[in-house]
């Protein structure tokens, strides 16, 4: 696998002596390449990415930094506009989820407390916020039990936050590979027509590998335009590979 990878980004004209491979190579190798391109998130989610240890203290913020108020009282629950708390991974809502698919969402009802990840609620429970008065001029004590409230809610739901999150991410790199192959497959056609079907693939496969280093590079260091480097520079290898297999082909004849 790294001589392959070696080749790939340092020698791409010869990738060609990988096309007799048996299909499970590139295979293995493109699984090899999403595992390294999602590392940086599962150490992400082991240093408890999913929940900022300083939550507690956003959410206080977030109280006196919104404009608009909400109140729980005999059980009924009034706001004004649509009122709604954010945090950087969390929006809190009320009596309304915000069911976005990008976004962590923190409901609160006038009698139960949920969380949607993604737009799936994966957690519930009835909670006793009755009295509860929330503005940028709210009282100390409901802001206290309002903040505790949902602070360990979030904190007892994190290990199903965290599931979703890499199931989300595996399911997102998943269809990123699939049009990046698609992609890559159409244009090679047009590179050079007279490479088979399989071999092609293999070399686009094979090409990635750049991609997906760069990827988790960027991912690591949180430089976005790392990731763009490192797809230019697969296309670079593709298209290389394949005229070197025009060329043997002319050699032949």
């Amino acid at each position: 696998m790294l001589n392959r990878m070696a080749t790939a980004l340092f020698k791409p004209r010869i990738l060609a002596k990988y096309l007799a491979d048996k299909m499970y190579y590139p295979i293995m190798f493109l699984v090899l390449m999403l595992l390294i391109s999602i590392a940086p998130f599962s150490l992400a989610l082991k240093n408890g990415y999913a929940i900022l240890p300083n939550e507690y203290d956003l959410i206080k913020e977030a109280i006196s930094s919104t404009a608009g108020e909400v109140k729980i009282e005999a059980g009924k629950m009034t706001k004004s506009n649509d009122y709604m708390l954010k945090t950087q991974y969390f929006i809190y809502t009320f009596d309304s989820p915000n069911l976005s698919l990008m976004s962590t969402v923190v409901n609160i009802t006038a009698s139960e407390i949920e969380v949607y990840e993604y737009g799936i609620r994966i957690n519930t429970k009835p909670h006793n916020l009755d009295n509860l008065c929330l503005n940028q001029d709210a009282s100390a004590e409901d802001i206290f039990e309002f903040s505790y409230l949902v602070y360990n809610f979030i904190k007892e739901t994190e290990p199903r936050v965290k599931v979703m999150f890499a199931i989300y991410t595996l399911i997102d790199e998943l269809i990123y590979v699939v049009a990046l192959l698609l992609i890559f497959y159409i244009v090679g056609a047009f590179i050079n027509p007279i490479v088979r079907k399989k071999f092609r693939l293999y070399l686009i496969i094979y090409s990635l590998c750049a991609f997906y280093l760069f990827n988790a590079l960027s991912r690591l260091v949180d430089i976005e335009v790392l990731s763009y480097v490192g797809l230019a520079y697969s296309f670079v290898i593709y298209y290389k590979a394949l005229k070197a297999i025009v060329k043997i082909e002319v050699r032949k004849g």
